[in-house]
């Protein structure tokens, strides 16, 4: 890589650091694009050079994440191929590395699950976006055990929306509101097992 491309890889991130840093601060509605640009010493010609809007930084921010906890997923998965576990074991090691892809964008955490909805119909899309494509991941890895057992996609959905909806929730109390003092582990443990009494996993 050239030192012209790598001053646009510094010039990015500079840009992505800065806007997290505001988002974190005033809230994404609340934020501009010259707040993000005081944070550093670039000129606004060079924020356009690789952003369009305050959506398109924040898009990638959220990209981000999502590929970061994609990305810890697939180490968790990996692991337990390598020695196996039970299924509800490797659920809540794989729902363990969601949080904690999240504890290391807490500020970008915060913003996505407090900031205020239907003000910005764009802002919504890119919630709603990611918001699916968790729900879909952790569909993903209930479907295996669900196909082999032959049971019901309905089934397959309900427990879906359960444990992301404990594992959202679990989020929001560690990340936003900062209220919980038991592990982390425990808390989504007893999640997946509060729920598999019901509809069984293990």
């Amino acid at each position: 890589m050239g030192k012209r491309e790598q001053n646009k890889e510094i010039n990015k991130a500079i840009i992505l650091d800065a806007a997290k840093e505001v988002f974190a601060d005033k809230g994404y509605h609340n934020a501009s694009i010259s707040d993000i640009l005081r944070k550093t010493s670039l000129a606004r010609g060079t924020f356009y050079l690789y952003f369009q809007n305050k959506e398109s930084i924040f898009e990638e921010l959220v990209q981000i994440l999502y590929m970061e906890m994609i990305k810890e997923i697939k180490s968790f998965q990996k692991a337990a191929v390598q020695v196996p576990t039970s299924y509800s074991e490797t659920l809540i090691s794989t729902v363990s590395s969601l949080f904690w892809s999240m504890e290391k964008h807490r500020a970008l955490v915060k913003i996505f699950l407090n900031s205020t909805s239907e003000i910005d119909p764009v802002f919504d899309k890119i919630i709603d976006t990611y918001m699916k494509k968790l729900q879909d991941t952790v569909r993903s890895i209930l479907m295996l055990y669900y196909r082999q057992r032959n049971l019901s996609e309905k089934r397959l959905q309900l427990f879906t929306h359960l444990i992301f909806g404990g594992f959202k929730e679990i989020v929001y109390q560690w990340l936003v509101k900062e209220k919980y003092e038991f592990s982390v582990e425990k808390e989504i443990a007893e999640v997946v097992n509060f729920y598999a009494r019901e509809l069984p996993i293990s």
